[in-house]
């Protein structure tokens, strides 16, 4: 199947029983939001929603994320449990990704319980991860 492009009721519709997108703020929506993000072409609509994540979401290049401006991804509590969790990374986060786009939407990763590495990576607790590679060979 694969997932809705716009922003009509059609597409939330689609998104929510498709790929089983919840967007209650309970459910672990990762998992189902990542398969619409794999399923999907260039552009993945996120209607209105509280969507909780226990991980990280992965966009390969050419993707195109459009949020509705009250659709909020948060991190789960208890995920970000190591420097290496963000809300958002590239899908090839060694050889690199281009072209992505992220637009709308509220990202929270500000959860007490996300310690991210504790207070020594204080200075690693970056949301999003989108490592730059210009070379052929794989980032060291």
């Amino acid at each position: 199947m694969e997932a809705p492009i716009g922003n009509s009721r059609e597409t939330e519709t689609a998104l929510h029983r498709g790929y089983g997108v919840r967007g209650d703020g309970i459910a672990d929506d990762r998992a189902a939001l990542q398969s619409a993000i794999d399923g999907s072409s260039e552009m993945l609509f996120i209607p209105e929603g509280n969507y909780k994540i226990g991980g990280t979401l992965r966009l390969p290049s050419g993707k195109w994320l459009k949020l509705h401006d009250r659709a909020v991804v948060s991190l789960a509590d208890g995920a970000g449990t190591c420097e290496d969790v963000f809300l958002v990374a590239n899908a090839d986060p060694r050889g690199g990704n281009e072209a992505i786009r992220i637009e709308g939407g509220v990202w929270d990763g500000n959860n007490r319980t996300n310690k991210r590495g504790g207070e020594s990576q204080k200075s690693k607790r970056e949301m999003f991860s989108f490592p730059v590679c210009w070379q052929k060979t794989p980032c060291e």
